[in-house]
């Protein structure tokens, strides 16, 4: 499978993305850092949106992982791509329930069929009360 020319246009976190019948993206409220009272915390949903383009025929496998500070992987998710003919792909993933143990940097790792893209960091820090 040829994906030498995929681009990753643009790799994003957000509070709610979908998109709709004519298939236009929306995104609402993109962040690049959460605020938390006590740890661990809970973070109830967020949007991952990956746009694609020069993706071959057939399909992809995109995986993104959640690294905490420490390292460790938080969890992994990876979903199967079919690009239209234009070879462009909007990809849109929601994830519910995230723990974060710690404040830092933490990383989305997003990659290709098996093959490391790019990071897009979030930081996590301790409320103020």
């Amino acid at each position: 499978m040829n994906k030498t020319n995929a681009v990753l246009e643009f790799f994003i976190v957000c509070e709610y993305a979908h998109i709709d019948d004519k298939g236009k993206l929306n995104l609402f409220g993109i962040f690049d850092n959460i605020l938390a009272a006590n740890f661990p915390a809970l973070h109830p949903k967020l949007f991952i949106v990956a746009k694609w383009d020069g993706l071959s025929e057939g399909a992809h496998i995109q995986k993104i992982d959640l690294v905490g500070p420490s390292g460790k992987t938080i969890f992994s998710k990876e979903h199967e791509l079919h690009p239209a003919r234009n070879r462009k792909l909007q990809s849109v993933g929601e994830i519910n329930l995230i723990k974060l143990d710690e404040t830092g940097d933490y990383k989305f790792r997003m990659f290709l069929d098996e093959v490391f893209v790019k990071d897009l960091h979030i930081t996590v820090q301790q409320q103020n009360t």
